[in-house]
């Protein structure tokens, strides 16, 4: 009984903990002035699409490699001209070490699909981690995020990330619990 109370506790606690980290993350997004924006026509969305896709697969293959330049290529290219990139690469490399302590390595990215918010449109990926315990592969699933709208008549990149429902540390969590399972 001792024990379904606290599994039942730490389950309202997972539910809780992602949607106060999801509001921190939207205080992040560029304010742009939504009178210059305008509508995302097919032409653009499907062209914003495969620009976001090859965004995206340059940071796994980044995170991969252990080398940055196939991100930063990307960033260069979808930042705004004589801004700072958003993820330099000490950032770069202190992220990929906070991932594989509390999540895994990072594997693969799937395309999931959109979120047409009209004015902007959210391109969505599943991004799979995984690692090792006593020969069992434990996988996380997160989504990343690329955030686009067309801003005076060019279509750029707002925002991205990922969205983490799974707060640090839970890869540890899952672990203890197959090996609870393990010893029944």
């Amino acid at each position: 009984m001792f024990r379904f109370l606290i599994y039942c506790g730490t389950l309202v606690l997972f539910m809780i903990l992602p949607g106060c980290s999801s509001v921190k993350a939207e205080k992040n997004t560029p304010d742009f002035p939504q009178s210059q924006m305008s509508s995302l026509d097919p032409m653009r969305a499907a062209m914003l699409q495969k620009r976001a896709e090859a965004f995206t697969q340059a940071m796994v293959r980044s995170f991969k490699s252990n080398d940055f330049s196939h991100w930063k290529a990307f960033l260069e290219k979808e930042s705004t001209p004589g801004r700072p990139l958003i993820v330099q690469e000490k950032s770069f490399k202190e992220m990929k070490q906070r991932f594989e302590k509390n999540w895994g390595t990072l594997v693969n990215c799937h395309y999931l699909g959109s979120l047409d918010q009209s004015i902007i449109r959210d391109y969505i990926w599943k991004c799979t981690f995984e690692t090792i315990s006593d020969g069992k592969t434990i996988r996380l699933e997160e989504l990343f995020v690329v955030r686009c709208t067309v801003l005076n008549g060019k279509a750029i990149f707002t925002n991205f990330g990922f969205r983490f429902f799974n707060r640090p540390g839970f890869r540890n969590a899952v672990i203890k619990l197959k090996k609870a399972e393990v010893t029944k």
